[in-house]
């Protein structure tokens, strides 16, 4: 009868090794923490309006009235339809330069209002 019993090891679980620490840049660790912290969105949006006025330029800036981000678009409201129409046919040219700027694929459109 002893030998119908099945013998049942337990073993400890081990802790996986960690990795050797890698270093990343100060950007990226930004992006991290943001993302940790769910204010993604209204980080983007804050670093979108402090990065147009050096990317557009004070006279598109001055005419800008609005910029509002949801998802990966870019809403701008202008005040002057002549601008609106002009940027509305260089929009893709917007989208590469502020993504360039930023360092990150923030934008996909932007919708000129």
């Amino acid at each position: 009868m002893a030998e119908d019993k099945k013998t049942v090891y337990r073993f400890r679980k081990r802790t996986p090794i960690p990795k050797k620490h890698e270093t990343i840049g100060i950007g990226d660790a930004m992006q991290k923490f943001v993302k940790s912290l769910n204010k993604g969105k209204s980080y983007n949006e804050a670093m979108l309006n402090k990065v147009w006025n050096e990317v557009m330029g004070h006279t598109i800036t001055s005419r800008t009235q609005e910029l509002r981000l949801r998802g990966k678009t870019l809403y701008i409201k202008l005040n002057t339809p002549a601008l609106r129409n002009e940027l509305n046919m260089a929009r893709e040219h917007v989208v590469k330069r502020l993504n360039q700027r930023l360092g990150a694929e923030i934008l996909s459109e932007v919708k000129f209002v």
